[in-house]
């Protein structure tokens, strides 16, 4: 914002800057005399890139919480306004981040002389006001910026400075339940999280990842992770799943995805009612090492609604030696719900052929045989 008005730029890697639009003129955009005790016009406090399903993805950009709204849709270029939703005084929060969904809210931002967390519903243009979990604080003033980040594991939280230097952090702990904490004094002092130090520090411009489940079939539903590389250079991705809790095992090693394109992993096996499956990830610009870190992705799965299922283990047990010679035996045991049909066969020395030794036995559900 300047003299001129409010206008939008755009800043490439090369240090390019490029007029996206004109936002609004000087007049229209600040109140004059709008910071108590300070003359004059002001501008926007905050532009946050707010990434949609429907891929009409928006820059929402507000000056001092709401008072003015105006929305630059990056698809069309067009530019919208919304109306002012009375998110919050402008003399205690003049900044917002945007959070992606936290209980279906898309911008929030916290006002420390209330201790309000204050969330903006952008479709519905509602807002909610939760006191948080921590008591408040004291020689607090009123929000100046608020910075959204986004921690490697997955979660997004934002930062907010006040006009005195304080700087908190907030995060979602539950449902509807948000907590804040102290987090030093400066950008430069105590920046031990990785939060980033401008605005929209969550990057949405990273790979995501979905996880879904399908249909039910023969009492199993198959999982799937997608994985969209929105960076604009290839990308290698190492993923791993484990089943119920158990140990990881590999799925994918180095798969490498195109700028803007996509992979469905499905490689997992099929789940049943209740068991759980869940997917970890790392990634990076050169194929990674199966050894580097990575950090769960999606929701965890669980399969549901699909009724009995067939399922089963094959324990064995080489036998006592009597007379230079050993039998072995083999126990059967039905671990689903429905009544199920075990197939087995032996050979004898590794170079030996299989033989069959059971065929379509029926073992019943909880009865070893």
């Amino acid at each position: 914002s300047d003299g001129h008005g409010t206008h939008l730029f755009t800043i490439s890697t090369t240090g390019t800057l490029t007029p996206l639009a004109h936002i609004a003129d000087y007049t229209q955009v600040g109140d004059e005399n709008f910071y108590d005790g300070v003359n004059g016009y002001y501008g926007f406090s905050s532009g946050e890139y707010v990434v949609n399903a429907n891929g009409n993805d928006q820059i929402y950009m507000a000056q001092a919480g709401f008072k003015h709204g105006y929305i630059y849709n990056v698809d069309t270029g067009g530019v919208t306004t919304f109306a002012d939703p009375q998110m919050t005084t402008h003399i205690n929060a003049a900044d917002f981040s945007y959070i992606s969904d936290w209980d279906g809210y898309e911008l929030a931002t916290y006002n420390a002389l209330a201790n309000k967390v204050v969330l903006y519903d952008k479709d519905s243009n509602n807002i909610s006001e939760v006191t948080p979990t921590n008591g408040a604080f004291s020689g607090v003033s009123a929000t100046l910026a608020s910075y959204s980040y986004k921690t490697p594991e997955g979660e997004i939280r934002f930062i907010i400075d006040d006009g005195l230097g304080n700087r908190f952090e907030v995060k979602r702990i539950g449902n509807n339940l948000y907590n804040v904490a102290t987090k030093g004094t400066t950008f430069t002092s105590d920046n031990t999280d990785g939060a980033s130090c401008g605005p929209n520090a969550y990057d949405p411009f990273a790979p995501s990842f979905k996880t879904s489940i399908g249909e039910c079939a023969s009492g199993y539903q198959q999982p799937a992770l997608l994985i969209t590389n929105n960076k604009q250079t290839t990308q290698y991705f190492d993923v791993d799943y484990r089943i119920a809790g158990g140990s990881w095992v590999e799925l994918l090693d180095g798969t490498q995805i195109s700028p803007g394109g996509q992979f469905s992993a499905t490689g997992a096996p099929a789940v049943y009612q209740g068991q759980t499956v869940e997917y970890r990830m790392g990634y990076h610009s050169s194929n990674p090492s199966s050894n580097g870190t990575k950090y769960i992705v999606g929701d965890l799965l669980t399969g549901s609604g699909c009724g009995g299922y067939a399922a089963g283990t094959v324990d064995t047990a080489a036998g006592t030696c009597n007379g230079g010679s050993s039998t072995p035996s083999v126990t059967l045991t039905n671990t689903g719900t429905v009544n199920a049909y075990f197939d087995v066969q032996y050979k004898i020395t590794s170079s030996g052929t299989w033989i069959t030794f059971i065929d379509g036995e029926l073992v019943a559900s909880g009865t070893p045989e």
